[in-house]
Formats: structure tokens, sequence, C-alpha cells
């Protein structure tokens, strides 16, 4: 994101609008469930250990949370579409 200049919007931001600042929030709470999934299979990998099934049961939400996330962007591609973003579809397959 940095190469073509956009920034990460920052959710933390008091003058940033409610629409960024909610896809800030989103953005940070993908990574923090990334690397808990990264953490949770690289535990079930290599470790057997007494924390094997929470764990598991942990690493399985993934299956629920990554649909939710990927229904999120493609509802904020539309948002944009229809608003004050209109192109950035054609943007990112174009390379513009």
């Amino acid at each position: 994101m940095l190469v073509k200049g956009i920034k990460f919007p920052d959710p933390l931001k008091k003058s940033q609008s409610v629409k960024e600042r909610m896809q800030g929030f989103i953005y940070v709470i993908f990574y923090l469930f990334i690397a808990v999934s990264i953490v949770t299979g690289f535990y079930l990998k290599w470790v057997d250990g007494q924390w094997k099934e929470p764990m598991e049961a942990v690493h399985k939400w993934a299956i629920y949370w990554f649909p939710i996330f990927i229904l999120l962007h493609f509802g904020g591609i539309v948002i944009g579409e229809l608003t004050n973003k209109k192109g950035i579809v054609s943007k990112m397959i174009g390379g513009e």
C-alpha cells in the first residue's frame, strides 16, 4: 500500500471520518486474527502440549471470520464505487 502512496487509515485519529476510522479498525482486527491463526497453526504443527484442543478450536474459527472479512471487503468496495471512490476497482486491476 505504501508503494503507491496509499496509507493505512489510523483508527484512533479523531480528524478522520467515521468511514476511514472503521476501515482502520477492520484492518487492525484482520491482522490480529491473521496473527492468531499463524500462532495457533504453528502450535498445532510443532507442539504437543496440553493446549492442543483449545488451540485447535481457536484455529478452526478462521473458517468463520475469513469469509466475514471477505464479505466486508466486497461490501466496502461496492460502497466505495457508489460514493466517492469511483473507478477504484479498475485502478486496482489496471495498476494505475
